[in-house]
């Protein structure tokens, strides 16, 4: 058995070679090329799954010891990245608990790309093998890569997934052979969006820059933004004569379900994700909803269908603030009177489709302002008074939400200040 595989590798890698020593691909026809490069497709990756499945067993004897690790005598002779090898031999090791995966790696159905990334996502739920081999047929690689993180996102509870990745984080640089330093990283879905939500101002100012310049400073996309990171550097090391230097404001793009949003996590089937970096926890979305110097925008979806896009950041301009300071000097509890650390509450919450405008927003103590968020505490505006109810542990609906929102808006042109 072991003679014949030498053997049929031999013979077809000889076929292979004399043919194409003098075979002339100009005369192939556009039906024919294409049909070829399928076929050649196909064969590379029969190979690549054969070399894999070799690897793995040439780091299970002692053919690597002349190296660091098999690893490293596999990016030697491939001369390819060691951290890239290595990632293909777990691969390969995790797929034996694998069936689908692995019949269908043999058979050139997948591509090393593909593979890790049905590997990592089965792993996490092995009754979605079929799924995720059909969806390596026919889907496009970055939509793939989107399908399988949905599926980990989905088999793994929020802190598991945290914490697997930010196990496994790291920041990686050097300088490589053409002089060019480089970076490499690994982070956590939070930590990649909130990154690219740093750098999305100083790449629109990049793009700006040359769109001015016209088509002689074109700039690709993936230039604009590695000159984006670097403005952000020197943005943020201090000056002698201005080392508090406002930064440009951070906005986060969200996609979430509704009902995911209200309830505070997502369910099978939820999406939660942040564009370009991936699914994040619902909590998350909540807790930058808390950040005072971010803008979330929200893609609410319900089901398949979008209902609407919401601004749901907390941030309140400066002006507003001013406003309810004069307007609330104490907490508007009736009976209170609190004047020292009030916190500024939306009356409507920001996730129920409050908006972020002074007839919404009113100072609590932080004792009433503890109740109303955990407790379902009420607090209603009518006829320019304030009223507190506790509704015996039930949390207003909807009705009742909109309502409020109808009645704080008939007192806001007596409240809302010029120019707010």
């Amino acid at each position: 058995m072991i003679k014949r595989m030498f053997d049929q590798v031999e013979e077809c890698s000889r076929r292979l070679t004399a043919t194409l020593a003098d075979f002339d691909f100009s005369s192939l026809e556009e039906v024919e090329c294409r049909r070829l490069y399928e076929r050649l497709v196909k064969l590379e990756r029969v190979v690549t799954a054969a070399k894999s499945l070799a690897a793995e067993r040439l780091a299970e004897t002692r053919g690597w010891y002349t190296h660091r690790s098999p690893a490293h005598l596999m990016a030697d002779l491939e001369s390819r990245p060691v951290n890239r090898t290595a990632m293909v031999l777990s691969t390969v090791e995790a797929m034996h608990k694998l069936p689908e995966v692995e019949a269908a790696y043999r058979r050139g159905s997948l591509n090393d790309e593909q593979a890790i990334e049905v590997v990592s996502a089965a792993q996490a739920d092995p009754d979605q093998q079929t799924y995720l081999l059909a969806a390596a047929e026919y889907a496009e690689l970055q939509q793939f890569r989107r399908e399988c993180a949905r599926v980990r996102s989905a088999a793994l509870s929020e802190d598991q997934r945290q914490q697997t990745a930010h196990r496994r984080r790291h920041l990686r640089h050097w300088v490589d052979p053409d002089g060019a330093f480089r970076l490499s990283g690994r982070f956590t879905v939070v930590a990649g969006a909130e990154i690219l939500a740093a750098l999305e101002p100083y790449r629109q100012k990049v793009a700006d820059r040359a769109s001015r310049k016209g088509r002689k400073g074109k700039t690709s996309a993936d230039a604009a933004l590695a000159d984006a990171m670097v403005d952000m550097c020197r943005h943020a090391a201090p000056e002698a004569d201005n080392p508090l230097r406002p930064r440009p404001r951070t906005t986060i793009h969200v996609r979430v379900d509704h009902s995911a949003l209200l309830r505070g996590h997502a369910r099978s089937g939820e999406i939660c994700e942040v564009d370009g970096a991936g699914p994040v926890p619902v909590s998350q979305v909540h807790e930058w909803m808390r950040q005072p110097d971010a803008f979330i925008y929200a893609l609410l979806d319900e089901g398949a269908d979008i209902t609407r896009v919401s601004r749901v950041s907390r941030r309140i301009p400066a002006k507003v603030v001013f406003a309810l300071r004069q307007r609330d000097p104490s907490c508007v509890v009736p009976g209170c009177g609190e004047t020292k650390d009030l916190q500024i509450d939306h009356i409507v919450p920001i996730e129920r489709g409050g908006p972020t405008t002074l007839y919404n927003l009113a100072r609590l103590c932080a004792r009433h302002h503890y109740l109303k968020t955990h407790h379902g505490y009420l607090l209603k505006r009518r006829l320019g008074h304030w009223l507190w109810e506790d509704p015996g542990g039930v949390p207003p609906d909807e009705a009742e939400l909109q309502e409020e929102l109808v009645a704080c808006r008939k007192w806001a042109p007596d409240a809302q200040p010029a120019g707010t």
